[in-house]
């Protein structure tokens, strides 16, 4: 093994998930496969548990179209 810690692996999957939804129109079940995250289904539970919003929720704010609350969780997922 690497060393790497399994949380440290999941978050930089998820980081790579929220920069596909952030730059493509790919479906969240072909992200999921595209990053490790197996199913859709199981990203969007880890992705919603890593980031605090769904990652439809994420898509949405990043192109603008803000729920109330996702882009603050957001802003404090990225520091």
């Amino acid at each position: 093994m690497s060393g790497a810690s399994p949380h440290g692996s999941r978050r930089s999957r998820i980081n790579r998930a929220r920069e596909l939804l952030e730059t493509t129109d790919l479906q969240v079940e072909q992200i999921a496969t595209r990053c490790g995250l197996g199913s859709g289904t199981n990203m969007r539970a880890r992705f919603r548990d890593t980031v605090g919003i769904t990652p439809t929720a994420s898509r949405r704010a990043f192109q603008h179209q803000v729920p109330d609350g996702a882009a603050q969780k957001l802003l404090s997922f990225r520091t």
